[in-house]
């Protein structure tokens, strides 16, 4: 077997059952992948939460605009942004 993946989700339905399976099958010859959970109700504990406050704080503002205009510049910000980091010491 390849390198060890940890892989740390909420516990949102879709990562759960069906999914958590296929990637455990499809990956278990190049990597041993590792699930782990969050904690129920703890998105503080999850840095992926600070990166999307920061893009939707920077994206959606400004309410006239249009759903697809806001979602252009969603995915612009996302695509450029280079986002702090200093956030992720606090979790480990």
């Amino acid at each position: 077997q390849g390198k060890r993946v940890l892989l740390i989700w909420d516990g949102a339905p879709w990562h759960r059952g069906e999914v958590r399976e296929y990637l455990k099958k499809e990956t278990e010859k190049k990597w041993k992948l590792e699930i782990m959970y969050f904690p129920p109700y703890s998105p503080d504990l999850n840095p992926q939460e600070h990166v999307w406050k920061q893009a939707k704080e920077k994206t959606t503002k400004n309410s006239e605009e249009d759903f697809d205009t806001k979602l252009l510049n969603f995915y612009k910000y996302i695509t450029k942004t280079k986002f702090k980091t200093n956030f992720l010491s606090k979790y480990l």
